[in-house]
């Protein structure tokens, strides 16, 4: 029971300060706040205004420069590579008949060896077959 009062009366001090310091805050918040706010309404304030207006303007006009600026840096990477596919498709066909060329050329060049192996491949027949009959002969 002695514990139950002990703790009671501590509670009640915890209470009071509690309820004392709020107090204080609010009444510093509803004494402050006010005089905040009639400094600021004053010509302080309208004069201000125009001030935070122009900041504003300014920086969306730095803003607006800024995105022109990456803009046309854009467009510019766009001309080129434009320019390039451009090049490209253009050198594609001439690239196409050289390679057509090269073939051809390679193909001919294939065929003549294929007819000098064939015409040396004959002549060396004929000479082991000449050889062999003269061997047969003798």
């Amino acid at each position: 029971m002695a514990i139950e009062i002990l703790l009671l009366g501590k509670r009640k001090k915890l209470m009071k300060y509690v309820q004392s310091t709020a107090s204080f805050f609010i009444f510093l918040f509803i004494v402050l706040i006010p005089l905040n706010a009639s400094a600021e309404m004053g010509d302080k304030a309208s004069k201000k205004w125009p001030e935070l207006f122009k900041q504003v303007r300014l920086i969306a006009e730095h803003i607006n420069n800024l995105e022109v600026i990456q803009i046309k840096g854009l467009q510019n990477q766009l001309e080129d590579l434009l320019r390039q596919i451009e090049e490209i498709k253009q050198s594609v066909p001439q690239l196409q008949n050289v390679v057509e060329l090269n073939k051809s050329d390679t193909l001919a060049q294939v065929k003549k060896v294929e007819n000098k192996i064939s015409d040396l491949e004959a002549e060396v027949r004929n000479q082991v077959l000449l050889k062999i009959s003269q061997q047969n002969k003798f």
